[in-house]
């Protein structure tokens, strides 16, 4: 019916109503189909889609920039990644430019920012690195320095006082044991004069005994060198074994001697030189190391060992 005139409008075989007037009035009982231009609406019922809002200055706008220019040097505007972007355009990424796929790589983003923050030393943190490890050699060679320096001192205080026990308890052993001559309390068959010399134990002293010892041999000791069987310009001790039947052998006890002095005293324990009075004896021997050393080197060690012993089978 026409609203205005008042009149039924015909029907349409089809039982649908005939098409509007020219002039848009809206005709009663139909929808008319709504055509816009809106991107997001569709034209058939589908439901509305809310549009993202789209920002000029952040990444991936979908904005050009210099539209003007040819097409071969159109870009994006300045920044990247997704922001406020339609779901197809995030999914279109891959296929607007080359240098966005890689993003979608797991850990892509993380290798851009590591090469992209890589950079290289300054002259000021170059020359810090250096005294830093300036400094830390140096400590390290102080360090190995001070350790070889107490390796060098331990071993050769170790050589001098083994040879100074050695020789001292050898000597103090046999003169213990000795035996005195037949019929007679004399041990000692000969001595230096000197073992009744000086202040002991700072001056004075002889450098030589002989006496028989328990198997009967007769046992000289005697400080020899340098030269010969002693090695370099040091001294050394020196036993000759005179046995009752056989030939004499001569031995180097130790080296690196550098004094032996020898005292005799008699009963009273007065020093006396007289072979039939002597009853006891004391030793004293200084020694270094056998190769040498200069002065005040971590090899030059020195050892004093000293006893006193009395003749035990008279």
């Amino acid at each position: 019916m026409d609203l205005d005139t008042g009149r039924r409008l015909p029907r349409r075989v089809d039982g649908g109503h005939p098409r509007a007037h020219a002039h848009g009035r809206h005709v009663r009982g139909r929808r008319q189909s709504r055509r816009h231009a809106v991107p997001g609406r569709g034209d058939r019922g589908c439901r509305r889609q809310r549009l993202s809002p789209v920002h000029p200055d952040r990444a991936r706008h979908r904005l050009r920039r210099h539209a003007v220019r040819g097409r071969h040097e159109r870009q994006h505007a300045a920044r990247h990644r997704d922001r406020h972007v339609h779901a197809a355009d995030v999914e279109r990424r891959g296929i607007d430019g080359a240098q966005d796929g890689p993003d979608r790589v797991a850990g892509g983003s993380e290798v851009k920012r590591f090469v992209r923050d890589a950079r290289g030393f300054t002259l000021a943190e170059l020359l810090i690195v250096c005294a830093i490890l300036g400094f830390t050699m140096a400590a390290l060679f102080t360090l190995q320095r001070q350790g070889q320096l107490a390796y060098l001192t331990g071993a050769a205080r170790v050589e001098v006082q083994q040879n100074a026990r050695i020789a001292l308890d050898m000597m103090i052993t046999d003169i213990r044991s000795a035996l005195p001559a037949t019929g007679t309390t004399q041990v000692v068959t000969a001595i230096d004069n000197n073992c009744s010399t000086g202040a002991p134990p700072a001056t004075g002293g002889g450098t030589s005994i002989s006496f028989t010892d328990q198997g009967g041999a007769a046992v000289v000791y005697t400080l020899a060198g340098p030269g010969g069987p002693c090695e370099g310009t040091t001294l050394c001790l020196r036993k000759t074994t005179t046995p009752p039947v056989g030939a004499a052998t001569t031995d180097t006890v130790v080296g690196g001697v550098q004094q032996l002095q020898i005292w005799c005293y008699n009963g009273s324990g007065a020093l006396n030189n007289t072979l039939a009075n002597i009853r006891e004896i004391r030793i004293q021997i200084r020694t270094q190391t056998e190769r040498g050393a200069g002065t005040g080197t971590a090899g030059d060690q020195h050892a004093v060992a000293e006893s006193r012993v009395r003749f035990r089978n008279i």
